[in-house]
């Protein structure tokens, strides 16, 4: 226990060293004695309690600012359960499951390893950094089926072998069903390109899924297919569906942006886009599309690219990524800071500090009913309003 204590001290300092302004929204005094508080609440026995502890840490000294500064394990130790939640009127739903699992879709959880689903979410509220509700909920919703996560919560035991969810099926049936917390389950929904597209309706569908490139000129290249399928199809109408983008190199989509220049777009949003994805829905709004969805899942205003690592000699499974940048935009351009002496002299201003958001211009939340029959709201009510503008 002695030497993660220490290593926790150990990472606050280096923070408190490298990091642009930590702690920013409370002082160092408030900050050592919420810790001195929490380690005797939470003691810290293993890499699980370091990790959860070590995050309220981070939230606590950064509240809304820093989604991106985060300590998690060098090797992650527990399997991935393979299900994918959806959280509605404060309910867990399984929405999608492997193969084996199928039986367990569209019901909801109640517990898991006999802990009420909310109380760990309260807990998970804790660790958390978020600047947006949507944000909090989907990684709650990812969280709940990642064991190393669940091992470090204060309710669930560190040591369990089992992750049992207590479910209530669509018949109002309630049963357990247990997963191996070791094993290597196939993950599911991974996307397997950075980019596609697809005609719906004559007009071209783009899946944006990640702010990056695979190999060189990957984006320049698929501009060029686009290109000519369209060329090909006579198509006029685009939408560019960027949900679930958490971000990379916000310079990727620039020949993407070039080409879409003068045509009729919509974008596609929800509560999952980051980091980076946010720069690109701001790339897309500066030519005129309209965004159809959520919220986005970050403020424009905040600390970035969690490029600094802190590493402990002491717990070697334990590694802390931190925010090197902040970022901000100021007539509608992308601006940043990069040193701790360029922060300190605007930390105080109104315009880089305020936490604006983009909020869709028509929103759309796809539910559970939409799950369960198939359909994509979202991207019906974009064709939609496509199709209206074309008529006018």
């Amino acid at each position: 226990m002695e030497k993660y204590e220490k290593a926790l001290y150990e990472m606050i300092n280096e923070l408190e060293e490298k990091h642009l302004c930590f702690p920013f929204v409370i002082t160092k005094e408030e900050l050592n004695k919420y810790t001195k508080k929490l380690v005797k609440n939470n003691p810290i026995k293993d890499d699980y309690d370091f990790v959860y502890d070590a995050n309220c840490i981070i939230k606590k000294a950064m509240g809304t600012y820093d989604s991106h500064t985060k300590a998690s394990y060098k090797k992650l130790v527990g399997s991935n359960i393979p299900i994918k939640l959806k959280m509605e009127n404060n309910k867990f739903y399984i929405i999608k499951t492997d193969k084996e699992h199928k039986d367990m879709e569209l019901s909801q959880v109640l517990k898991i390893n006999g802990i009420d689903v909310n109380k760990l979410k309260d807990e998970l509220d804790n660790m958390i950094s978020y600047s947006t509700k949507g944000w909090f909920i989907g990684c709650v919703e990812y969280y709940l089926r990642e064991v190393y996560y669940l091992r470090a919560l204060p309710s669930i035991d560190n040591k369990c072998k089992e992750i049992t969810y207590t479910i209530k099926d669509q018949n109002n049936n309630i049963k357990n069903v247990s997963f191996d917390a070791d094993k290597n389950y196939e993950r599911i929904e991974v996307a397997k390109e950075n980019y596609t597209y697809k005609i719906i309706d004559n007009t071209l569908v783009i899946t944006y899924s990640s702010c990056e490139e695979r190999e060189k000129n990957e984006m320049n290249n698929f501009v060029k297919k686009i290109d000519k399928t369209s060329k090909d199809n006579d198509i006029k109408n685009y939408i560019i569906d960027v949900r679930n983008n958490t971000g990379g190199n916000s310079s990727i989509i620039k020949p993407l942006i070039e080409y879409l220049k003068g045509k009729d777009i919509i974008t596609l949003v929800n509560s999952s886009v980051f980091s980076s994805g946010r720069w690109a829905v701001n790339d897309l709004k500066s030519i005129g599309s309209k965004l159809v969805g959520t919220e986005l899942g970050t403020a424009l205003n905040c600390f970035g690219n969690s490029s600094g690592i802190i590493e402990s000699e002491e717990c070697n499974n334990i590694r802390l990524r931190y925010s090197t940048s902040y970022f901000f935009l100021k007539n509608d351009i992308l601006e940043g800071y990069y040193t701790q002496e360029d922060f300190t002299k605007h930390k105080n201003d109104h315009e880089v500090i305020n936490q604006s958001y983009y909020n869709p211009d028509i929103y759309v939340e796809n539910t559970i009913d939409d799950y369960k029959n198939g359909t994509d709201r979202q991207l019906e009510v974009a064709l939609k309003e496509l199709n209206k503008t074309k008529e006018k």
